[in-house]
């Protein structure tokens, strides 16, 4: 088991409802953005925010293990101490929780793969889920419609019209 592994083995997962805090749903794309390729200053509001604890980062262990597989593919441009330094932040800001029993219909997203964030953003009535997959940005009709309180939002427009007030 490496660091990464430890440090979320090791982290408290109490129920959605033990926080007042606005809650948000980073996807993989959305962490990267944030913890390794971290020098876009568009980006500081949304860092901000999760440094200072403001908001309620939430996850899932499904979305720890895509994580976890992303940052081992050459795709990803940097160097081991990097993504190392990047998921073990990103462990120290984030509650990993149970995904929820669905209580209620959850909108499906075209990509299979990131069904599993809206899945959780649903369960726990996220304030927000970020994303910048045009498929997951496509959704959000779909969650007015059904009168969903998550706001889907890509994070460069979040930064824009949220990131300051938070």
């Amino acid at each position: 088991m490496n660091s990464l592994q430890k440090r979320f083995s090791t982290v408290n997962r109490p129920s959605p409802t033990d926080t007042t805090k606005p809650t948000m749903i980073l996807d993989t794309n959305t962490v990267l953005d944030v913890f390794v390729f971290s020098k876009d200053p568009l980006l500081e509001p949304l860092r901000s925010a999760v440094r200072s604890r403001a908001i309620d980062v939430i996850t899932v262990d499904a979305c720890v293990t895509e994580l976890q597989h992303v940052l081992k593919l050459d795709k990803v441009p940097a160097s081991p101490e990097v993504r190392e330094r990047a998921a073990l932040e990103f462990a120290e800001y984030v509650r990993v929780m149970e995904m929820p029993v669905k209580t209620q219909p959850v909108p499906k997203c075209a990509d299979r793969d990131d069904q599993v964030f809206i899945d959780l953003a649903v369960g726990v009535g996220a304030t927000w889920l970020l994303s910048r997959d045009k498929k997951v940005l496509k959704l959000r009709k779909r969650f007015a419609k059904l009168e969903l309180p998550t706001l889907i939002m890509h994070p460069l427009e979040w930064c824009a019209s949220v990131g300051e007030t938070v």
